[in-house]
């Protein structure tokens, strides 16, 4: 196993989740935290609180929500936001994901311009962690955080993929690659890239930072069978039974060894499935869970746990019911859910940033 005695000890900590029978949370941001909001999550069932913090250092406000939280009698969590950070983007363009490979995605862009010699086309603002250097800065910013706040009984680490669209189809499921190439070209990087193993190393690090809480590592499913034809989400790039579904496994299998417990990020509205095939309203998220299981338990022995998974569902915009989520959630053998009534950004755009030919560097994609 890839992870050193240090890291498997402190992921043992997290254990207790593989056994936890429910989780029913709510993901708020700090200033909408009040008695009154807190009684009404009480009342919907909830018995825990997530507080939204982005990529920002807390201030006064999160610490008194998170006293808050406490003085209700609910558990506490923490959503940090990792790989989409524009604080972190302005200041290293650099080390943002590139669209190196497939050009799909340029019909949802189609003004911008080619790249020029020693440029490439970036995906503002996300930074993955899949590249050391900002591995490194996002371990010390979340440290930062984390020794501003009380502790809690979870940490929430979204965004530790790659960005959408990340092979150049399009797919906003697509997140396994940050400079994804064709045809055996190198690509241009000014970072230097780490193994499929990057977002389980982070949770890992993070979970030493955090030693009293459950670091619950934030995950976006594959794309889909049906999203390969010519109109579909990966507008007729045969993803599917390309790399992408194999690089997840990779990564998907690394995550398992540090995290018990994984969100499955099931915004169905934001991510475009709300579609016909999926049968009902809110479908998709059935068919998600059920569709991840069922990859799983063909490739590899080990089934998924039945707490090993949570739902993350949407909750703000002109959705169907976080009930009818649920449900579907549910019936997909996941125990756990946290409805996002803070909307979770999952925008990108293109950035053409000029990487200079010298400092490209080969390695995992």
């Amino acid at each position: 196993m890839w992870l050193g005695g240090a890291l498997l000890s402190a992921c043992a900590t997290s254990e207790r989740a593989t056994v936890e029978a429910a989780f029913h949370g709510d993901l708020l941001r700090p200033v909408h935290v009040d008695a009154a909001r807190l009684a009404r999550a009480r009342v919907e069932g909830a018995d825990t609180i997530v507080l939204d913090l982005h990529d920002a250092l807390p201030d006064a406000t999160a610490t008194a929500a998170a006293a808050a939280v406490r003085a209700a009698g609910l558990r506490l969590g923490y959503w940090l936001e990792v790989g989409r950070s524009p604080a972190l983007a302005a200041a290293h363009p650099q080390w943002l994901a590139s669209l190196q490979g497939h050009t799909e995605w340029r019909g949802q862009f189609p003004q911008l311009g080619k790249p020029a010699a020693g440029q490439v086309v970036k995906t503002w603002p996300w930074v993955p962690v899949a590249y050391a250097e900002a591995f490194a800065a996002h371990r010390e910013r979340i440290a930062q955080q984390l020794a501003m706040l009380p502790p809690a009984d979870f940490v929430f680490l979204n965004d530790l993929q790659g960005p959408p669209a990340s092979c150049g189809c399009g797919n906003v499921l697509c997140r396994w690659a940050t400079d994804y190439t064709l045809h055996g070209r190198l690509p241009l990087r000014a970072a230097t890239p780490l193994g499929h193993d990057a977002g389980a190393r982070f949770v890992a690090a993070v979970q030493l930072l955090a030693p009293a809480s459950e670091v619950i590592p934030v995950w976006v499913t594959e794309c889909e069978e049906a999203d390969t034809v010519a109109d579909g989400a990966c507008c007729g790039v045969g993803c599917y039974t390309g790399a992408c579904w194999r690089e997840f496994d990779r990564q998907w299998q690394a995550l398992q060894e540090v995290a018990p417990r994984i969100a499955l990020l099931l915004p169905y509205e934001a991510f475009g499935r709300d579609l016909p095939r999926y049968g009902t309203k809110a479908g998709w998220v059935r068919f998600a869970i059920d569709h991840l299981r069922a990859r799983s338990q063909a490739r590899y022995p080990r089934e998924i746990a039945p707490g090993a998974l949570m739902a993350v569902l949407q909750g703000w915009g002109d959705t169907v019911s976080p009930s009818v989520q649920r449900a579907q959630a549910v019936a997909a053998g996941v125990r756990g859910t946290l409805v996002a009534h803070a909307a979770i950004d999952q925008s990108w755009r293109p950035l053409l940033v000029q990487v200079e030919p010298s400092n490209s560097t080969t390695g995992a994609k």
